[in-house]
């Protein structure tokens, strides 16, 4: 989401993780009050318990017609 959006625009709704050290796949559900292409989630991001960044997922489009959605990766 972009900083100039709410919070409340997109929200979690289930996390799933798979795999092992550095092959770790993650299963995001999302709620999101995507419109179309002019307001949609457009990314989600798994960070550490001290906040630093693991992975960031950017979303190309919107998914207005599919709520809540799953966005699956395979990440490290």
């Amino acid at each position: 989401m972009s900083a100039a959006r709410p919070a409340a625009d997109a929200t979690v709704a289930a996390v799933s993780t798979s795999g092992r050290a550095g092959a770790y796949t993650f299963d995001v559900t999302i709620r999101s009050n995507d419109t179309g292409m002019e307001h949609y989630a457009d990314w989600w991001e798994v960070v550490d318990a001290s906040g630093h960044l693991i992975y960031r997922r950017v979303l190309l489009h919107d998914h207005a017609d599919e709520q809540p959605f799953l966005a699956r990766r395979a990440a490290p």
